[in-house]
């Protein structure tokens, strides 16, 4: 009796590393060519007559409540320009992820984990040791909302020092082409246009480095897994 061939398996590393590719190139462009519809110099013109008091608001407060921050930075762009915009970027993310972490801590954690007890689920805690690599993957993997990454990680148990420290650089590095954008609606010819597809496509390469040597590094057992292992053998 000759034994079953065994079937290969289907190789997922490959096929999620495509879908990382395909949603995250075909996204940037799509956002650039829908912002590329838009009468830019319009959007320009009114972003400068909004007061810079108000712009940075918006940028600081609204994705708090889920408001989509890749416009919010594209017209905090317009108002104060590519360096401006993005100082003024990195301090409205420091103030959404304070806020963020202050709301899911004080408002949101209690009710959560009452309807958590009601079901036979238990609401997913990151391990330690690994906050810092998982608050970075969930900050630069595409896909989920920029609130919505934000509150997971604190419902999730990573420490303020992990999740604020981590997850700001992270998300100031997907800021940069929102802003760049927003400071060049003022004259926004084919050649910017190339540009910022461009950066796009090398921030996406970036990312997707990060995110898989992050993924290697979680699927190699820990110190502490080998000892615990070493210990368990007879």
């Amino acid at each position: 009796m000759t034994a079953r061939s065994k079937k290969p398996k289907p190789d997922n590393h490959a096929k999620h590393t495509r879908t990382f590719w395909i949603v995250s190139i075909v996204g940037v462009i799509i956002c650039i060519v829908l912002f590329s519809l838009i009468d830019t110099k319009a959007l320009h013109s009114w972003a400068k007559t909004v007061p810079g008091w108000l712009v940075f608001a918006f940028m600081a407060f609204l994705p708090v409540v889920g408001v989509p921050v890749s416009i919010l930075f594209v017209i905090g762009g317009a108002r104060f320009g590519p360096v401006g915009g993005m100082i003024s970027a990195a301090f409205a993310i420091a103030i959404n992820l304070l806020l963020t972490y202050w709301v899911t801590k004080f408002v949101l954690t209690k009710p959560i984990a009452a309807f958590f007890k009601k079901t036979k689920y238990k609401m997913p805690q990151v391990p330690e040791g690994e906050y810092a690599s998982v608050s970075l993957l969930t900050a630069l993997v595409p896909g989920l909302p920029y609130a919505a990454k934000n509150y997971l990680l604190v419902l999730a148990g990573v420490p303020f020092k992990y999740y604020f420290w981590v997850c700001l650089p992270a998300h100031f590095l997907h800021a940069t082409l929102g802003i760049l954008f927003g400071g060049m609606t003022k004259d926004l010819t084919k050649g910017k246009i190339i540009f910022l597809i461009i950066y796009g496509i090398v921030l996406t390469v970036l990312c997707h480095r990060v995110v898989k040597r992050l993924k290697e590094k979680s699927s190699k057992p820990t110190k502490a897994a080998k000892e615990k292992l070493a210990y368990a053998k007879p």
